[in-house]
């Protein structure tokens, strides 16, 4: 009898086209260089505002006036503007500076573009922004459900990062536990929300406007008429697109981006011979903006996509049922079991 081994069957190429991959070839390469400069300057960062917050918590000389608050910033925005500019000038990136003037709850934290769904830590011990505040923060920290309370008003927090892997460091410029709003300090934020909710509607109304033009002149002559910015989203796989719920080339809050990622299913579904790139508008209340988007083109996945894609997920599933396996054959109590495992008793002497 004779037996021959046949050789493993090798994955199949990708046939993707090097304009969908070239930003994720160029990100990979310089992933490590870009994690690298981002600690650099996050260290730097945190260094001056903790330097400066040490400064300022010192206790003062005797004439310091008692009636100053007990919650005051120790960095002012100014401040702030001259860090960014010595920090960008340093390690030649950019910086931005965001200052939210009304007080957030957990859940007004998580709304946060950006910030809101950021992590930090690693693994197991990683910990969203809005969780970080709320058990940290020292003046929170007499109640049951709060842990350490370490973070000071001022303090700079840990870095903590996104999805699309940028970074942020926070301060809390004050805080204050949970207590009935008073109607005098709701006025302004009515007033606000107002003039925004009026805003809202008019953006609503100037997509609707630019979305009759886009369909009687085309998209590009529309964008360029009414002085619109166009933004161009590279050809990708949807199912892709959907997993990740990122868009690329597309900054908005997770609630604008799956917003866009089901316009965009919904116009995929809607395209024909008759009308192969659909129109429709996206609102997004949570970015406070409204846009318009047009679909440019939609084709099949060709058969080695297809082929590839299967291969893929029958290997992903292959190595699953290989760890799963791998960790019940190397099981202390199956290995015993399998063995006929008997410890030796200990010599009653100790020897």
């Amino acid at each position: 009898t004779t037996a021959s081994e046949t050789p493993a069957k090798k994955p199949l190429p990708t046939t993707r086209p090097f304009e969908e991959v070239q930003n994720e070839i160029v990100a990979k390469l310089l992933k490590g260089e870009a994690d690298e400069l981002q600690t650099k300057v996050a260290d730097a960062v945190r260094e001056k505002l903790a330097a400066d917050f040490d400064q300022a918590s010192k206790p003062g000389p005797a004439t310091r006036p008692t009636t100053a608050p007990a919650t005051q910033p120790t960095v002012t925005y100014a401040d702030l503007e001259k860090l960014r500019e010595e920090i960008q000038k340093q390690f030649n990136v950019s910086i931005e500076i965001t200052q939210i003037a009304e007080w957030q709850d957990a859940r007004g934290l998580m709304g946060l573009s950006g910030i809101g769904l950021a992590e930090t830590g690693t693994g197991e011990a990683k910990i969203a922004f809005p969780k970080y505040v709320m058990d940290n923060t020292a003046a929170f920290a007499a109640g049951a459900a709060h842990s350490s309370g370490t973070l000071k008003i001022g303090q700079p927090t840990p870095l903590f990062s996104d999805e699309k892997e940028n970074g942020y460091i926070a301060r809390l410029t004050d805080a204050s536990p949970a207590h009935a709003p008073d109607l005098a300090s709701l006025k302004p934020r009515v007033e606000t929300d107002a003039k925004m909710n009026a805003a809202y509607i008019q953006a609503n109304e100037l997509a609707k406007k630019f979305l009759e033009d886009a369909k009687k002149e085309g998209f590009n002559a529309a964008a360029v008429n009414s002085n619109r910015p166009l933004i161009s989203i590279p050809r990708y796989n949807f199912q892709k697109l959907s997993q990740l719920g990122i868009v690329p080339n597309f900054e908005a809050s997770r609630e604008g981006e799956q917003a866009l990622i089901g316009k965009i299913a919904e116009l995929i579904s809607q395209a024909s011979n008759q009308d192969p790139t659909p129109m429709a508008i996206v609102p997004m209340p949570a970015d406070r903006r409204v846009i318009v988007v047009q679909l440019f083109d939609v084709s099949p996945h060709s058969a080695e996509e297809l082929l590839y894609g299967q291969h893929l997920n029958f290997t992903s599933q292959a190595n699953r049922v290989a760890e799963q396996l791998a960790a019940d054959f190397f099981n202390y109590d199956n290995v015993v079991k399998r063995l006929d495992y008997r410890p030796e008793d200990k010599d009653k002497s100790g020897s």
